[in-house]
């Protein structure tokens, strides 16, 4: 639902919107009914995710996903004039984002709360996905999801409890893609020691597709020099140097080469986040069919240049 608001607002008129609205308002309420049905604005139950396997009961990972696509939704729903299903939407929206920042923060960043039965939680772990349903929001200018002074502090711990800066020695489970000597951001560490049994699969690898997003909130949230930290840690894992027994594929192209990025396969698409980075920078705000274009730069903001696309066209922002 996120996606299809990114691309009504990359649209020159409403003819896209128009056409997938029915759909995106069964898939809202589908959901809605399916993992939150009293409608509290919180997850629960068995959720399937992209870490494939499930995790259980309240969390932020899915439940700002959930979030943003409330919020989303609504945005679409006032823009088809279905001024129930936003009234709707945003009340549930609301209740959320209350109840999530009070079950689940827990003073220095945001846990998960399972429910029986367990699945592949990461309970009391430091989740770098935490917040991606904020990057989502910021990304469509959405606004807060979460207190903004939370959102920071949860940002600054994942950098200093996840982010590694040589993978010498350190496990990486069920697949490496971090050479020794290299650094990476961990998708979950466990300040406290206590990583449950199961855990939530792949919580132990690095992907440059969540190392994106996650650094473009940073930006975001004014934290350059954090993700500036993230971003040349994924880099330099791609300055064209062979790099022996990684995963997703042998041969050169399987060894560091620097035109892809390994994750679960070659060329795998998680890596373009990384236009995140520039729309984050430049600060987009973009609504095409309103014939609204405008920029709040982050980055560099009293010397600041910066490509942007529009539904038509293109150019070049300096400031």
């Amino acid at each position: 639902i996120e996606a299809a608001l990114r691309e009504h607002q990359l649209s020159s008129d409403g003819r896209f919107l128009q056409r997938v609205y029915p759909g995106i308002k069964k898939a809202m309420d589908w959901f809605i009914g399916h993992y939150d049905q009293a409608h509290e604005g919180v997850t629960r139950g068995q959720q399937w995710n992209t870490y494939d396997t499930a995790v259980s009961g309240l969390n932020t990972f899915i439940g700002s996903q959930y979030l943003s696509a409330l919020a989303a939704a609504t945005a679409l729903a006032l823009a088809m004039g279905d001024t129930e299903a936003a009234a709707r939407w945003q009340e549930i929206r609301e209740k959320g984002s209350q109840k999530q920042d009070a079950e689940l923060w827990a003073g220095e960043y945001y846990i998960q709360k399972p429910e029986t039965p367990p699945a592949h939680d990461y309970n009391n772990g430091c989740h770098s996905d935490q917040l991606l349903g904020q990057w989502w929001a910021h990304q469509l200018n959405l606004g807060y999801l979460y207190p903004p002074e939370r959102v920071k502090t949860a940002c600054r711990a994942i950098v200093r409890h996840n982010l590694k800066p040589d993978f010498t020695g350190l496990e990486q489970i069920p697949r490496r893609y971090v050479d020794d000597g290299d650094g990476g951001l961990y998708m979950c560490t466990w300040p406290g020691n206590d990583r449950p049994d199961p855990y939530t699969l792949y919580s132990i690898e690095v992907w440059t597709g969540i190392e994106y997003s996650t650094a473009g909130l940073m930006v975001y949230e004014g934290l350059l020099d954090e993700a500036r930290g993230i971003v040349r840690a994924a880099r330099a894992r791609y300055d064209g140097r062979p790099r022996k027994d990684q995963n997703s594929g042998g041969g050169v192209c399987g060894m560091g080469n620097p035109f892809q990025e390994l994750e679960c396969g070659k060329f795998y698409a998680r890596a373009m986040s990384s236009w995140s980075l520039l729309i984050a920078g430049q600060g987009l705000i973009l609504d095409g069919p309103a014939g609204l274009l405008g920029f709040k730069p982050r980055w560099q903001p009293d010397d600041h240049r910066s490509f942007f696309t529009v539904p038509r066209g293109w150019g070049l922002f300096t400031q």
